[in-house]
């Protein structure tokens, strides 16, 4: 396999970040799946069905992230976890389905329901002055703090 040289990448590079910064591109990445999509409520209902499955007790819920359908109409459909309406960090559940609806197989990587208390044991001022202080250049702006099943 050969790659394009630097001369090609460079200029391409350039035009895509002009192009964003035109706001030309800016929706693709923002693009959210259509939640009334059929794929999204057949994945919903296999994940109903499979609680255990899932590592998936009370508290738990799925929010829809992604959706894609192949060119033989294949189903993947994303769902982040939320527990007790946190976001689960590594949570995330894909649905592969057949194109007529049919559940293929489930993808997580969480192997066990979180078990953890959900107070917060920093204010979120002191979790943003630790997340600072562990990071070795300079913090220009910071993401405001989140509370997450980590």
């Amino acid at each position: 396999m050969t790659f394009p040289s630097r001369s090609v990448v460079r200029p391409v590079a350039r035009a895509v970040a002009a192009l964003a910064c035109a706001g030309l591109i800016a929706g693709l990445a923002q693009a959210r799946p259509d939640a009334q999509h059929p794929a999204v409520a057949r994945a919903l209902a296999h994940l109903q069905t499979a609680p255990q499955a899932l590592a998936a007790g009370g508290g738990h819920s799925f929010v829809l992230r992604d959706l894609i359908v192949d060119a033989d109409g294949s189903e993947h459909v994303r769902f982040e976890r939320r527990f007790h309406g946190l976001k689960v960090i590594g949570g995330d559940v894909v649905v592969h389905g057949t194109a007529t609806g049919q559940l293929r197989r489930l993808s997580q990587t969480l192997k066990q329901a979180p078990a953890v208390a959900l107070a917060a044991s920093l204010a979120a001022e002191e979790a943003g002055q630790r997340a600072a202080a562990g990071f070795a250049g300079t913090v220009r702006r910071a993401a405001p703090a989140q509370a997450v099943v980590h």
